[in-house]
């Protein structure tokens, strides 16, 4: 009995090509088993140069294709690529991190900057005072009200400015 290499059909000893396929890899059953057993049971190393051999070469073409992504080589190239990559995106986050916490920074010196300060305590409890109060102040009291010519009261010391 014989095997097609690509179908895994069963065929006669006189069969020179499948007809189910049309493959002309063939080979006899027992050998095919025994070689598959062989090639199965091997280390890694021992399947690489298996692969390499004359005999496992139409085999490997439809049974064990080869794994080029998995090979100790590509795993190890692949480590180091990783290895590198990983390194590259944790400096591009390192850097970007200090640039955003220099942003934050700034962004918050700038915004104490402009906060308007009480003068007399210091505090930035301030709240400007509306018209209507200041116009509600002159109305009442005339120039001589507290709210006249102020545009800040301080909600801590109640001080206008």
């Amino acid at each position: 009995m014989k095997i097609c290499l690509k179908c895994k059909r069963n065929l006669f000893d006189k069969d020179n090509q499948c007809d189910k396929c049309g493959c002309t890899d063939i080979m006899d059953k027992k050998e095919y088993g025994i070689l598959c057993s062989k090639f199965e049971s091997a280390t890694d190393r021992e399947k690489e140069q298996l692969r390499k051999s004359e005999e496992y070469s139409s085999i490997c073409k439809y049974k064990f294709i080869i794994d080029t992504k998995n090979t100790p080589e590509k795993r190890r190239e692949q480590s180091e690529y990783d290895k590198k990559r990983y390194k590259q995106e944790m400096e591009q986050y390192r850097k970007e991190l200090a640039m955003n916490q220099k942003q934050a920074e700034q962004a918050r010196i700038e915004k104490e900057q402009n906060t308007p300060r009480c003068p007399t305590c210091g505090s930035t409890n301030v709240h400007p005072i509306s018209s209507g109060k200041k116009a509600l102040g002159f109305i009442t009291v005339g120039v001589f009200s507290s709210s006249f010519g102020k545009s800040y009261e301080c909600d801590d010391c109640k001080y206008k400015w």
